[in-house]
């Protein structure tokens, strides 16, 4: 007889992020802010290929936002993008929790 194993609850922020995190134009989206940041939707629109609409990188950015992977600032009338260290905090806790032993 096989021994049962109980699976644990999986926070629902938890497979949001982790679903977000699964998509290509996120990850490129991540790395341009990482790396260009703080910058603005059109300028990040510029630097992916194929280039998608602004409306399209502009929903993305909205997504990273409320699970605070990404900040933004005003500079006049436009928004600027920024990596949240914080947010990165919480998936690296989420990473460290599943690779933690059972034993």
């Amino acid at each position: 007889m096989s021994k049962r194993i109980s699976t644990p609850k999986i926070p629902q922020i938890t497979t949001a992020i982790l679903g977000l995190l699964s998509k290509p134009l996120i990850l490129k989206i991540l790395h341009i802010v990482r790396d260009l940041g703080p910058i603005s939707v059109d300028a990040i629109a510029r630097h992916l290929r194929p280039r998608p609409p602004l409306s399209t990188v502009s929903t993305q950015l909205g997504e990273l936002r409320k699970h605070r992977l990404v900040k933004a600032s005003k500079d006049g009338l436009r928004r600027l993008y920024a990596i949240d260290r914080k947010g990165f905090r919480r998936v690296t806790a989420i990473f460290r929790d599943l690779a933690r032993s059972g034993k």
